[in-house]
């Protein structure tokens, strides 16, 4: 058996030839690993970061929770739960060993919610416009027996919660540890917010009970109006894909306030969140 040397300097498949094509491999190499920005990016897409950007999303899930330290010591911890895109949790937890005037109970207090959402919409369009619209309902259900009569009393209290928010949209640029085009900044210029509340309240007599109370009202209605860049929201792309963009932020910022003479506020707020958007069914 004889072994066929290879003459590098004679054969068609020269040095030059492949330090040649070690060179187009490693260029694109770096274009492929370009694409990728954040940390569950597709390693190559075919489409721009804005065209996978671009489009009419819904929240299928978020996770948000923040934690708000008051003046008199008292903690509140928030935590909002958007899963499978219907169903919403929203559960404080006061913190406080005596009573204050945001914990009244004195005690560590769990206050829960739990409601479903009518709609979550954000459009992203090409021109550079941002629409978002967050609705949704919480309802809160229990039993109260009246000491002097002893009457049983079902009660049924619902708010009804509606975000509007309009403004721009843009990519960030390299900025300290972030690549570019790893963050989006959302510049709101309109914000919108409806809460709605309604109470029902039921004799408990054994079939179903009688109306006894039903009442409702607007507790809020507000909308405000921003210069272009003074209201910017920051999220981190920790997945962009076609078919599912996944987005964190941070948040943690101190607000102090006084008047000369006369005890001061101050308040710390901190916290995480986590979204993801997947494209908006069309019905």
């Amino acid at each position: 058996m004889q072994l066929k040397i290879i003459d590098s300097t004679n054969n068609k498949f020269s040095m030059k030839k492949l330090q040649y094509f070690v060179l187009i491999a490693a260029l694109f190499l770096g274009f492929f690993t370009g694409c990728k920005k954040g940390d569950m990016d597709p390693f190559f897409s075919i489409y721009s970061r804005k065209h996978r950007v671009v489009g009419e999303w819904e929240i299928n899930s978020w996770n948000d929770s923040k934690t708000i330290v008051y003046n008199d010591g008292t903690k509140a911890k928030t935590d909002i739960t958007i899963s499978n895109g219907s169903a919403i949790a929203i559960d404080t937890t006061y913190s406080q060993s005596s009573t204050s005037t945001h914990n009244p109970w004195g005690i560590d207090t769990l206050v829960p919610w739990t409601g479903v959402i009518n709609e979550s919409y954000i459009q992203f369009k090409k021109t550079g416009e941002v629409n978002y619209t967050l609705d949704f309902t919480l309802t809160h259900n229990w039993k109260n027996t009246d000491a002097n009569s002893g009457i049983t009393y079902d009660s049924t209290y619902t708010w009804h919660y509606t975000y509007i928010k309009s403004g721009t949209w843009n990519f960030f640029a390299k900025i300290d540890d972030y690549k570019n085009k790893e963050r989006l900044a959302l510049t709101w210029e309109n914000t919108k917010l409806v809460v709605n509340f309604n109470n029902h309240l039921e004799v408990d007599d054994g079939n179903g009970g009688a109306p006894v109370i039903t009442n409702s009202s607007t507790l809020e209605s507000t909308e405000q109006n921003y210069a272009n860049g003074e209201y910017i929201e920051t999220w981190a792309l920790q997945e962009l894909k076609e078919k599912e963009i996944i987005m964190n932020s941070t948040s943690d910022y101190l607000y102090t306030h006084a008047f000369t003479g006369i005890a001061g506020e101050k308040e710390t707020t901190s916290g995480t969140s986590k979204m993801t958007l997947q494209p908006k069914a069309t019905k």
